[in-house]
């Protein structure tokens, strides 16, 4: 069953997408513009994060720190894209749910922060 998640603001291998739906289909990812709603898609309102399960909560705590720093949310966009990159956190298109290579959804809102998404 393909899950699908809207959401204002997405980052993905080193894209940040706008309006955009992540859809994950067994280990399958993608990132597809939004068109049109359905009735299974998921609004996450804020940032989706598509990462790989090496993300750890050191690293939302680290990620949350970062954004604290931020000016704007441009430099704050900007800088979790680095820390994600430079720690090699994102996940590829498409990986087997094997072991490490499942998929992460993180999310990030002005309350909270950044926390995991259940899938």
């Amino acid at each position: 069953m393909v899950e699908r998640y809207f959401s204002q603001v997405v980052l993905h291998q080193g894209n940040v997408h706008r309006n955009a739906v992540v859809e994950v289909n067994g280990g399958c990812i993608a990132v597809v513009p939004y068109e049109e709603e359905t009735a299974f898609t998921v609004f996450i309102s804020g940032c989706i994060a598509v990462c790989n399960n090496g993300v750890n909560p050191v690293c939302l705590t680290e990620m949350n720190a970062i954004v604290c720093r931020c000016g704007s949310v441009y430099d704050a966009l900007s800088a979790i894209d680095m820390y994600l990159g430079k720690n090699g956190l994102y996940l590829s298109d498409c990986k087997k749910k094997q072991g490490h290579d499942v998929v992460s959804l993180l999310k990030y809102d002005v309350s909270s922060g950044w926390n995991f998404v259940s899938l």
